[in-house]
């Protein structure tokens, strides 16, 4: 997938048409199947739409709107502080006063439109006419290290749609971490990043040297080097810090707004960059729900060949049905030998007597209900099995219908045969002095395969009703294609 080089904003028209595409088709994918990643899938289907429909489609439709900067940075950071203090004045109530830390509070000027787009955020919004905000919109975020995991999304969702993140550290909190997942990963997408070391002091000379060591690592090169603000006492009123302790950081935002156009650009970039790798991500777990899907399949039809293939041989050795219904059988016919091979069915006689075609449905029955409690608790030991039971029962009702169906079958090719048939009886109960036809055998036991198909594959269906379709996969690949191919167009 495409990954470097700026996007183009000559023409954007064609390109949102095909981000949009791309967002509906990663909308549409499920992961209804309770894999041990589900959690983690939905999650990142969800952030890929929304950084396809809340940064990239904004900024299409406003590429001469400020640049979107996010303050970032762990707990007790000062990024409030510093907020207010570019302000001259409190836009974000700092620590204890502030009411909602989850809101994110966003400083933009009265007359900017466009991105950020945080429409589905709970918000503050702050207008003002300050000189800076005719080139960037600033966002103070919630912390990302909250014990509130909802306040540390709705963090990540604001650094998600913005075109530059300020991430503001102190020499305690450096090298927390959760700070450096978050760092590693806009670094790794492109996302340029201010990095500002606030509450520096000379004895702090260390932490801003390991810092700077930290960031060559990681492959970060924060705009401006590294910024410090210098521990203070006092300030300008209000917790705010004199003008001269982010005269530095006002200096690098400045420059950030002159070079408007090219911020936008790799803002986009880093967007898109995010989006092809989210992409490959829910390709990868699209694979292994298709393997998994196929594994519980198997389960299901080797559960069931099992316990057919254990019915068949019970069957091969006549003992399928209880002694107990076989000798009482046996009894009512005055304890006479099986019926020879001149007995003849006449038409609409059933082949197997009453009591033994009840008792064989039962049996039956009972088999194929072991084979689905047998699928049910191999399912349970499957990664992805849980949510999947109970499978629907094969009634004995169902079963004998199935049954008088093959009897009515038989009887109709028996008519007009003059070679004798074998009463099905023979098959059931087995005949000691004389073979059981196979053929009897084999259509008697095709009957049965028949009902243990049939609810293997409404097992089997229950797996496949959780799968996403491959036709939305296919739709998945096509609408990324395309728009590899309309920014390799728009970058000639």
């Amino acid at each position: 997938m495409r990954q470097s080089g700026l996007v183009p904003l000559s023409n954007t028209s064609g390109l949102r048409a095909a981000f949009d595409a791309l967002a509906d088709a990663v909308a549409a994918l499920r992961f209804d199947l309770a894999s041990p990643s589900r959690a983690d899938d939905r999650e990142l289907r969800d952030r890929v739409t929304q950084i396809i429909r809340r940064h990239l489609r904004p900024r299409f439709l406003s590429p001469e709107a400020p640049v979107a900067v996010a303050v970032a940075g762990p707990t007790g950071s000062g990024k409030s502080t510093i907020v207010n203090s570019l302000a001259g004045r409190v836009v974000s109530p700092a620590g204890v006063l502030r009411p909602t830390t989850g809101r994110p509070v966003v400083w933009r000027h009265h007359h900017s439109l466009g991105p950020p787009d945080l429409d589905d955020l709970e918000i503050d919004v702050q207008l003002d006419d300050h000189p800076l905000l005719r080139g960037v919109t600033i966002v103070d975020t919630p912390d990302l290290d909250s014990q509130v995991r909802s306040h540390r999304r709705i963090a990540e969702a604001v650094l998600d749609r913005v075109d530059l993140v300020v991430f503001v550290t102190t020499p305690h909190r450096y090298a927390d971490a959760e700070s450096w997942s978050v760092l590693d990963a806009l670094g790794g997408r492109g996302t340029p990043i201010v990095v500002v070391l606030n509450r520096a002091t000379r004895r702090t000379q260390g932490a801003r040297i390991d810092l700077a060591r930290l960031l060559d690592r990681a492959g970060i090169v924060p705009l401006g080097g590294v910024v410090e603000i210098q521990e203070h006492r006092g300030g300008g009123g209000d917790g705010l810090l004199a003008r001269g302790f982010v005269r530095r950081l006002v200096s690098v935002l400045e420059e950030v707004a002159v070079a408007r156009g090219e911020f936008v650009e790799r803002g986009i970039e880093a967007a898109s960059s995010q989006v092809f790798s989210g992409t490959r991500r829910l390709l990868t777990a699209l694979e292994r729900q298709r393997a998994a899907v196929e594994e519980l399949v198997s389960i299901a039809a080797k559960v069931h060949d099992s316990h057919l293939e254990e019915l068949a041989t019970s069957l091969e050795h006549g003992e399928l049905l209880r002694s107990d219904v076989v000798e009482r059988w046996l009894r009512s016919r005055g304890g006479g030998p099986l019926p020879g091979p001149g007995f003849r069915a006449r038409v609409g006689q059933p082949r197997v007597p009453e009591e033994l075609r009840d008792e064989l449905a039962r049996e039956v029955t009972a088999r194929l209900d072991a084979a689905r409690r047998a699928t049910e608790a191999a399912w349970a030991l499957h990664p992805s099995g849980s949510g999947l039971a109970p499978l629907a029962r094969t009634t004995l009702d169902e079963v004998r219908r199935t049954l008088a169906d093959r009897d009515v079958r038989s009887v109709g090719r028996g008519r007009g045969h003059r070679s004798p048939r074998r009463p099905a009886a023979d098959v059931l109960v087995g005949d000691p002095e004389r073979t059981t036809p196979d053929g009897e055998r084999a259509r008697l036991l095709e009957t049965i395969a028949e009902l243990f198909d049939r609810q293997r594959d409404a097992a089997a269906a229950v797996v496949l009703a959780r799968r996403d379709p491959v036709q939305r996969i296919v739709e998945l690949q096509h609408a990324i294609s395309a728009v590899e191919a309309r920014l390799d167009d728009d970058s000639r």
